[in-house]
């Protein structure tokens, strides 16, 4: 080493030992924490690239023993004893593994041991158990590797437990310890693939042991792992052993219809169950004729698939869909099927503009389902119709009604915007004052004792207010919601998530996401007793935002947009948590865009909503049709508006600023041509099956004819983008003025 390295090499001892220091007096405060994380990482960047590489290298199959060799070098010089590094444990993790890789057994346990005895870190101390048992293993010494694992099991309790329990469960086997294995077995929820045909052995072996309960849970764990034959054939040893009712026989015959044993099984149900085997039987050949069934799920399912079929390529009938819709309600009915079979119907008949019969089949399903008062709604989507429908009959009253609880569902969503647009050209239509209006809302908010009215009202009244009324109406929902669901998202800043906060172990997870390592870092979280699916995407992709990686960030993007109470709820949010849903990376490369624009008819905050909704931030993104980059621009796009567009005959897809100059292009220009609403259906679907679709139905504006559009993927973008953009403006811009104006419907819409 140079005499200026040595330099080097000390200042940055000195500045890490600082660091130390610094972090051991005031670590449980959480600014300091990401100061100490953000130091760390920057005067470790290199070490932290290096362990990155080797984690990965160690990975693959087929690395030669040279190339491990050298790796094992790498890390020796990465952990030293004598340097600070924030993943030593780890690091050592690693030489272990690549120890084992070359065959060199004694090197590895000796690691091992040493972690498991002397680590600073739990959860790397139950990782080398977990390994030093795997090398038992192999020396024929389960006895020891029994021993060691009962020993240090609850080492970290919640970290790892799905693979602590297998190893438990597979040496209680090699010592014929039978009904231990069985035991561990019964607590696992999920495995890899390689270790099932185990588990599936040792489930069967044990199934006589098991108490109802766990033969459920196994169950489940059977249908989440894929094992359908498994699961098919305890099924049915489990409605024969507890004479299941009615119900439960139900939803297990419904699971296996999916599974490729379903006739097998179904012929084994016959004999106990034959009034449920013909139920499933007449699933799986769906004819027009009534189902007879008592259970809402099979009935609900066999009219699903009726509706979906006249939906598909636009093959719209009115008669039929109200024949089996009715049909439908005559029985009882399940919630979540009356919701899709709803819409399907709903679309059937609003192709034929029968405005009189979507009320009726609405008001008959919330009697069938009770619900009578006016703030429980199936769907936001439900009731917009229901609105739109009673303003086409000139039913003012129970237009409004149906257009607030629009709101109330879901206050920023796409079929919010329309219903406050309507209710406001519906207050004009009456010459009711605007005041008397609001004043109406804000008595009965004050005046009500319904928790649940309470609420309804307070998010109607939230779309109206603006600044220092709007955050004072937000806080009021605020403390309703957490009053009817205390156990949800907004409560998740507290508790068990401030412990994890002050936890060693919350650096670990951060260091681990930034580096990529994301299920290493979910599992962290797991140890920390935070194994909620949602909270844990929230906390990575937090991490995974401020270091730009879209890429590992897209999933946890698509699993959160799933999340109903979230997309009911999100104006509600903490600011931070909204941001962090819709970034907004490239903001340079968007305002240039827009300059080059000559007729500009869209913004900012309309084309991030197309980034969001078409590549979720990923530059190198391309879809199964070839689409390329940021906007998902087709190459044969790009062909035909490069040279107008970038003044360039061929442009860089996969460059942010080409891409977003073509796409914003496009998109404008779409606009200027068919408006906005088909303009960005057209960006997803073609314009070609928009104009067939209205010179088909001949639909009464672009709203009847979105919905029309016989592609669930591009009515659902539409309102996945108006969506995002409606947040965008709200988050930025406070505001969803200016080019929203294109959206509103014209007034002589109104009747």
């Amino acid at each position: 080493m140079s005499y200026t390295s040595s330099k080097k090499f000390l200042k940055t001892e000195i500045i890490v030992s600082s660091i130390l220091f610094f972090s051991a007096v005031v670590f449980s405060l959480e600014p300091t924490r990401e100061f100490f994380l953000q130091t760390v990482m920057e005067s470790q960047y290199q070490e932290l690239e290096t362990y990155k590489k080797c984690f990965f290298l160690l990975e693959r199959n087929n690395v030669k023993e040279k190339d491990l060799k050298n790796l094992i070098q790498t890390l020796c010089d990465l952990g030293g004893k004598n340097r600070f590094f924030i993943l030593n444990d780890d690091v050592e993790l690693l030489k272990a593994k690549a120890y084992e890789r070359i065959k060199d057994y004694k090197k590895s346990k000796d690691i091992l041991l040493g972690i498991l005895e002397n680590g600073e870190n739990s959860l790397s101390k139950t990782d080398a158990m977990l390994e030093l048992s795997t090398l038992y293993e192999k020396e024929d010494r389960a006895k020891k590797a029994l021993k060691m694992i009962e020993e240090n099991k609850n080492i970290s309790p919640y970290y790892k437990k799905d693979e602590v329990c297998f190893t438990l469960a597979r040496l209680y086997y090699l010592q014929g310890q039978t009904k231990l294995a069985g035991k561990a077995i019964a607590e696992i929820s999920f495995l890899e693939e390689d270790c099932r045909d185990f588990y599936s052995q040792a489930v069967r072996d044990n199934w006589g042991f098991y108490s109802q309960a766990e033969k459920k849970f196994i169950l489940n764990s059977l249908n989440k792992m894929g094992l359908n034959d498994e699961s098919a054939v305890l099924s049915i040893r489990y409605i024969n052993e507890y004479k299941t009712d009615f119900e439960e026989t139900e939803a297990l015959a419904l699971e296996m219809l999916s599974h490729p044993g379903k006739f097998r099984w179904l012929l084994a149900l016959k004999e106990s169950y034959p009034e449920i085997a013909a139920e499933m039987e007449s699933l799986l050949r769906i004819s027009e004729k009534p189902v007879k069934s008592h259970s809402s799920s099979v009935r609900g399912y066999y009219y699903y698939q009726l509706l979906r079929k006249l939906s598909k390529k636009a093959r719209y009938n009115d008669s039929k869909a109200l024949s089996y819709y009715e049909n439908f309600l005559d029985g009882n009915i399940d919630t979540g099927y009356a919701r899709k079979n709803l819409e399907f119907t709903i679309r059937n008949l609003l192709a034929f503009k029968k405005y009189d019969a979507i009320t009726n089949v609405i008001e008959k399903t919330y009697q069938k389902l009770n619900l009578i008062s006016n703030y429980s709604i199936l769907s936001e989507g439900v009731s917009f119709w229901e609105g739109y429908s009673y303003l086409q009959m000139k039913e003012y009253d129970a237009a409004l009604k149906a257009f607030e609880g629009t709101i109330s569902k879901t206050p920023d969503g796409y079929y919010a915007f329309y219903a406050k647009n309507f209710i406001q050209q519906i207050l004009e239509k009456e010459k009711i004052p605007f005041e008397n209006y609001i004043h109406t809302l804000e008595k009965n908010f004050s005046d009500s004792d319904d928790t649940a009215l309470k609420l309804y009202l307070g998010k109607i009244l939230y779309v109206w207010k603006d600044n220092s009324e709007k955050e004072a109406i937000k806080e009021r929902i605020l403390f309703l919601n957490k009053k009817l669901n205390p156990d949800e998202i907004l409560e998740w800043d507290s508790g068990c998530l401030k412990k994890m906060k002050k936890s060693e172990n919350y650096v670990q997870f951060m260091v681990h996401t930034r580096l990529g390592l994301i299920e290493k870092a979910k599992a962290i979280l797991s140890s920390e007793e935070l194994s909620d699916p949602n909270l844990q995407n929230f906390l990575v992709l937090q991490e995974l935002v401020r270091n730009k990686d879209f890429k590992k960030a897209s999933p946890l993007y698509s699993s959160l947009a799933d999340e109903s109470y979230l997309k009911e709820n999100f104006p509600f949010l903490p600011k931070e948590w909204q941001i962090l849903l819709y970034p907004t990376p490239y903001d340079s490369e968007i305002k240039l865009a827009l300059s080059k624009l000559g007729n500009r008819l869209t913004d900012k905050s309309l084309v991030y909503a197309v980034i969001r909704g078409e590549s979720m931030f990923i530059p190198n993104a391309r879809s199964w049709a070839g689409a390329r980059g940021l906007m998902q621009i087709m190459p044969s796009t790009a062909r035909l508006i490069s040279k107008k567009a970038l003044d360039k005959k061929k442009a860089d897809l996969y460059n942010p600023l080409h891409n977003i100059i073509l796409g914003s292009f496009f998109l404008n220009d779409n606009i200027i041509n068919y408006g906005l609403l088909k303009a960005v259906a057209s960006y997803n679907g073609g314009i070609r099956i928009i104009e067939k679709t209205k010179a088909k139905f001949h639909p009464a504006n672009d709203i009847e004819l979105m919905e029309l559009i016989p592609y669930q993927e591009t009515r659902e973008y539409v309102k996945k983008v108006f969506c995002n953009y409606f947040r965008y403006k709200d988050i930025y811009e406070s505001s969803t003025s200016g080019f929203a104006a294109m959206l509103y419907p014209k007034k002589e819409m109104i009747p």
